[in-house]
């Protein structure tokens, strides 16, 4: 081996060696950056489900929001033989057929208490008929209660509506049969008294 080329292995030596300890080094610090951001991902990722988890297990304690849209106004009267009640109701996981319903009362006792028919959107319909066998002249409460399709379900119930029945009256045709009667027995009587006052003069 001549001088010139101990002279170069001399020098490669040295550069191969800070080579080597600059690799190892990149190395490390490499996996120590990937260490960092793996763990640091896994512990977001579990910090976020944690959040997540309590945010699907909170419970819906807010019932459903109820609006009337007829009776629009308390104390309504009503004056035909059917009447539509519809309200609006409102909630992050609406009701379903059967967890609305209308309870329509007198004073003192519950009459009606009825499942209301869902018409599209937020809207919930019930046709109260056949007014006209009802107490004529009083007032009627309306309320709604509702259920949510919450896992809990929430319910809510609506406040009370006054509502004042007032019928046209119906005439009693037994009464007006006797009058006619009595009317035309007046009649006839009244003729032939003045058939007998003429023949008497």
């Amino acid at each position: 081996m001549t001088r010139v080329q101990k002279r170069n292995n001399k020098v490669k030596f040295p550069l191969i060696m800070v080579c080597l300890i600059f690799s190892t080094v990149t190395i490390i610090a490499l996996n120590l950056n990937m260490d960092f951001i793996l763990n640091n991902n896994i512990e977001n990722r579990e910090l976020y489900q944690d959040e997540f988890s309590i945010y699907l297990n909170q419970p819906d304690l807010t019932g459903p929001n109820i609006t009337f849209i007829q009776p629009n106004l308390n104390y309504t009267k009503i004056e035909t033989k059917s009447y539509e009640v519809i309200v609006n109701i409102t909630d992050e996981n609406p009701p379903s057929y059967g967890n609305v319903r209308v309870q329509i009362s007198n004073l003192t006792n519950l009459l009606i208490n009825a499942s209301m028919t869902s018409s599209g959107g937020d809207i919930w319909t019930y046709n109260w008929e056949n007014l006209s066998t009802y107490v004529n002249r009083i007032f009627y409460i309306i309320r709604v209660w509702a259920k949510d399709s919450s896992p809990n379900g929430t319910s809510s119930l609506s406040e009370a509506w006054y509502v004042y029945l007032d019928l046209p009256r119906r005439i009693n045709l037994f009464v007006l049969r006797n009058i006619l009667y009595i009317i035309t027995v007046s009649l006839i009587f009244a003729a032939v008294c003045l058939y007998i006052n003429k023949k008497t003069r």
